[in-house]
């Protein structure tokens, strides 16, 4: 789990357990605040036209290999955590100024990717030089290229059947919709950056399975309409599962609270009894079979296909499904006044 405030402030990395309890920690420093300019554009006449943002923070700053937990600490440093707590300094990014680094481990920890993006200091037609490669993760040896532009920004965020996951980005870099700040997926050639394929879907947590697919979620607390949930494989073919004809539909105010199972067979999705968003809780969507469980609660990652990590205002908890039982998740270090950390994968890794 990652718990992160603002730019630049410390943040935590911690491990849980299926019991629920809290293990080895660590506390880096996230990412320095930057700031993004907008390619230009005509302003219509009236209008009040932005040139600049604050430089999207959301961009993942860890990586999940079969043995540790991989963090960047400030800008350019990775470090490793063990189960055993022990953290260790991995490798430091040599990265122009003004640059958002990201990264990926490869799961038997021989490789890494990485992927430097250096934001423009002035409004360009060329706001990002981007730069992603691949190389041992110990030293700078058997580097390859796999990716560069200076217009579309992508990271790396896993690995799956030995090729490369990356996110792609939006406009102003990526989203606040995933732990990844994706638009989409790509499969990219490990050796050669040549795309095998492409995701378009990207709700909740990557799985081995690919990604949950959801659609049709609320504008406004008034305009709701029954949604749209499925899966996404990682050849690019969708699975759109049949939903409940009675209520309650599902309703969101966000695109976040849709979770895929790591086998595929299950999304996990926050629904509301109604438009007002009075209550909610959890449903559980097969094709054509639907579960309500855990009232006040909505999903926020898989352990397995048994084990659903849910979380309240006041609780996180794991909810054994066969069982019917929850096991609190306790011990957490936590910011205060920012919530609960959020999941961003397990260990060891498994994107198949």
């Amino acid at each position: 789990m990652v718990h992160r405030a603002g730019e630049g402030e410390p943040y935590f990395v911690e491990l849980v357990g299926r019991d629920g309890r809290r293990g080895a920690w660590a506390q880096p420093v996230t990412r320095s605040a930057k700031i993004f300019y907008f390619p230009p554009t005509a302003c219509p006449p009236g209008a009040m036209c932005t040139s600049a943002e604050t430089a999207n923070y959301r961009l993942p700053e860890t990586s999940i290999s079969n043995t540790h937990v991989y963090f960047l600490d400030a800008d350019t440093v990775i470090r490793s955590l063990a189960v055993d707590g022990t953290v260790t300094v991995v490798k430091t990014i040599h990265a122009p100024p003004n640059s958002q680094v990201a990264f990926s481990v490869s799961p038997d920890d021989q490789r890494i990717a990485i992927s430097i993006i250096t934001l423009a200091t002035t409004q360009s037609s060329e706001p990002v030089d981007v730069n992603m490669y691949v190389e041992d993760l110990t030293g700078q040896t058997n580097r390859v290229s796999v990716y560069s532009s200076k217009t579309i920004a992508k990271w790396p965020i896993g690995w799956h059947a030995g090729n490369l996951v990356v996110a792609v980005g939006s406009r102003d870099i990526g989203t606040y919709d995933n732990a990844y700040a994706a638009t989409g997926y790509q499969v990219i050639d490990r050796a050669t950056g040549d795309p095998l394929a492409s995701l378009d879907c990207a709700r909740g947590l990557l799985v081995a399975a690919g990604s949950a697919c959801a659609s049709g979620f609320c504008a406004g607390q008034l305009n709701c309409g029954a949604g749209v949930l499925g899966r996404q494989g990682w050849d690019g073919t969708k699975t759109t599962f049949s939903l409940p004809s009675s209520p309650p539909r599902i309703f969101a105010p966000f695109a976040t609270g849709v979770e895929l199972a790591p086998d595929g067979s299950t999304v996990a999705a926050q629904v509301f009894s109604d438009p007002q968003f009075s209550s909610y809780q959890t449903m559980l969507v097969q094709d054509g079979k639907s579960t309500l469980i855990a009232p006040g609660f909505a999903p926020v990652g898989w352990l397995d296909n048994g084990h659903l990590i849910l979380i309240s205002p006041d609780q996180m908890v794991i909810m054994d499904l066969g069982a019917n039982t929850v096991t609190p998740v306790s011990n957490l270090e936590l910011i205060r006044g920012q919530g609960w950390p959020e999941v961003v994968g397990t260990l060891p890794a498994n994107l198949g």
